[in-house]
């Protein structure tokens, strides 16, 4: 096969420029700034939280869960839905992906990193997290297979290992493509270290794409999973509020819209601070914003129908409605339902979608709403009158808003730093355009 001359077909395009050449300007630093004071912030309070022990949290008898599990829930359904509708556009081979995919699998990464702190700092003692893995011990010390610790643990792993799989394998081309472009000998070898050897013939693409598209068909199943794993931890307890058949589905919808409300948040907020570094128009969003308005849909679908099977179960079962929509939680209930299911149809006005600000604050509404329907699941659950219990609901504690937030701003310095050091957008759109319309495959 003849080997391609280089990457000449794009050099000249304004996205193919070097990394440094590009103008980070105050914009990117005030957002690197900030984000990583909140980060310092965030490491403190887990510091603390891994010195003192869990009881800093607001978790008390019965509310043994709290912001722990609901934002482990929620950052795994967000990684979960970006990398879902990542796939599904490779699958489809949709135009758009070339725009998105790359800055969507690396918003998936940075997500799914976030929710993997919350089960280590759980277990109160973060430092003996790695008794989780199943290691040669002369103590004959194992993890035990019935714990749900160990299920986040090899699920958790497991995601991160197939996500990064799936970003890597997409970005070799383009790691080339900045190795051939770096003018330091070290960034040359640093480069060219993870570009594999890449020379760009049409074997190399071939075989690129087919490894592209398979990881991506394996990764979907793989995600519903996921997903489901959170609700079967609740599953596997005592409380009679959780042993919901419909609370697997309900996680993984709920997932794919705050999924797709971060990718739309993401792209609202980069068209905003580093519009020269990431290929979104108001086009784009438009596309986005339909998207994320029918995930929207599918997720009341299945709420709506939880509701309405809830409200027909037989009145000496354990009919849970009446303490969700008017109870002691009910401001968690409608406040989860107006930001996440209310406010996404200003989604229906094509101005509306097309706007950045607009985008911000849509799919921010969207993201809060779902994560109060984890907390409100969490709480609601053990607050429901089966045992004798204390009076007052769960409050967190500032310990708890600090890590809150510190994980938003972890996600957004990932996003930020992967924007400095690697392209945000896929350089090689042009030569795979090229490969396909010659119609060129496998020997």
């Amino acid at each position: 096969m003849a080997k391609a001359t280089s990457m000449d077909t794009h050099l000249t395009t304004p996205e193919a420029l070097p990394l440094e050449e590009h103008a980070f300007g105050l914009r990117w630093w005030l957002a690197v700034i900030i984000s990583a004071a909140l980060v310092i912030a965030l490491f403190a309070a887990l510091f603390y939280t891994a010195l003192t022990g869990i009881g800093v949290w607001g978790n008390n008898i019965p509310f043994v869960w709290g912001f722990d599990l609901a934002n482990y829930g929620w950052w795994i359904g967000m990684a979960n839905g970006s990398a879902l509708f990542v796939c599904l556009l490779i699958l489809w081979r949709a135009p758009m992906r070339l725009a998105i995919s790359r800055w969507a699998e690396a918003l998936a990464l940075a997500a799914a990193i976030c929710a993997a702190l919350f089960p280590v700092f759980h277990l109160g003692k973060a430092w003996l997290s790695y008794w989780m893995v199943p290691y040669p011990a002369h103590t004959g010390l194992w993890p035990q297979p019935m714990s749900p610790l160990t299920w986040d643990f090899w699920s958790i792993f497991a995601y991160l290992l197939t996500i990064a799989s799936l970003w890597y394998i997409g970005l070799i081309p383009d790691l080339a493509m900045l190795r051939d472009r770096a003018g330091a000998r070290v960034k040359q070898r640093i480069y060219g270290l993870f570009a594999l050897g890449w020379t760009g013939s049409s074997r190399q693409w071939a075989l690129q794409q087919h490894c592209h598209r398979l990881l991506a068909l394996s990764v979907i199943p793989f995600l519903i999973v996921m997903q489901s794993i959170v609700a079967l931890e609740l599953a596997v307890t005592l409380v009679p509020d959780w042993h919901d058949t419909g609370l697997p589905v309900r996680f993984v919808v709920s997932g794919f819209a705050s999924g797709l409300a971060l990718v739309y948040f993401f792209a609202g907020l980069m068209q905003s601070i580093l519009p020269e570094m990431i290929d979104v128009d108001d086009d784009l969003l438009d596309q986005i914003g339909v998207f994320t308005l029918g995930a929207v849909y599918l997720s009341m679908f299945v709420v709506g129908l939880t509701a309405l099977l809830e409200w027909l179960a037989p009145l000496d079962s354990s009919n849970s409605l009446t303490e969700w929509t008017s109870g002691s939680g009910a401001v968690l209930t409608w406040s989860s339902l107006f930001l996440s299911k209310v406010v996404p149809q200003l989604l229906w006005f094509r101005k509306i979608r097309r706007n950045r600000y607009a985008a911000i604050g849509i799919s921010a509404a969207i993201a809060s709403g779902i994560w109060l329907d984890h907390l409100s699941t969490i709480i609601l659950g053990l607050a429901h009158g089966h045992m004798e219990t204390a009076g007052n609901l769960y409050a967190p504690s500032i310990i708890e808003l600090i890590i809150l937030i510190g994980t938003l701003a972890l996600c957004l310095l990932i996003m930020l730093i992967f924007a400095r050091l690697l392209p945000l957008i896929v350089i090689y759109a042009a030569n795979e355009k090229q490969i396909y319309n010659q119609g060129e495959r496998l020997p």
